[in-house]
């Protein structure tokens, strides 16, 4: 998703809250912060 949460979101089929929320959960949220 070249690191577009919006993206990534949209390919995943869920809001960017709800990504947004996972990547916290499992500590992801500095990754691909750009």
């Amino acid at each position: 998703a070249g690191g577009n949460r919006s993206e990534a979101a949209r390919l995943l089929g869920i809001g960017r809250a709800t990504l947004h929320d996972k990547l916290k959960k499992y500590g992801l949220e500095d990754v691909g912060s750009g």
